[in-house]
């Protein structure tokens, strides 16, 4: 409750303007969502590719394509490197960085679902560091540790 009452709060504060942008966006929304609820494909050989002929023809489906496909890294030592980057700001990231970190998750999350016995493990890694740097770049100069979004409370609500 406390890490969900800290990451609203966070959202709400965490870049001047939030509220009109969820208005602007909450219209192209609907598109993301319904790729991440089961028409996305994205295969362990890194194959990306959307189930639905209609939704993918959509706009904001191939924006988001085309940054899973172009923008987003793939390979553990990319995610790596980029995970290195994040941890060194100390300022918000751009959007464009933010965007590629948030879709960085999406496609560790993805991986997990779609790779098999222990190859999992690396990728539940990946994704939990990343939604880690997530919550600290929404937080960054707004929350003041030891801030229970900073500590990895995410994780009690999801497991």
């Amino acid at each position: 409750q406390v890490c969900l009452a800290a990451l609203r709060s966070a959202l709400l504060a965490a870049r001047p303007g939030v509220m009109e942008l969820c208005w602007a966006i909450r219209d192209s929304a609907a598109p993301l969502f319904q790729m991440l609820w089961g028409r996305l494909d994205i295969q362990a050989n890194g194959t990306i590719r959307l189930r639905d002929e209609e939704l993918a023809s959509l706009r904001p489906a191939r924006r988001f394509l085309q940054i899973l496909e172009e923008e987003v890294p793939k390979t553990p030592a990319e995610i790596e490197q980029h995970l290195r980057y994040y941890s060194l700001t100390d300022t918000p990231l751009p959007p464009t960085e933010f965007d590629r970190l948030l879709f960085t998750s999406v496609y560790s999350a993805y991986q997990v679902r779609s790779v098999q016995g222990l190859d999992k493990n690396p990728w539940i890694g990946f994704f939990s560091r990343l939604v880690d740097e997530i919550f600290r770049d929404l937080c960054k100069g707004l929350c003041p540790p030891p801030h229970p979004l900073l500590s990895g409370c995410w994780r009690s609500a999801v497991i």
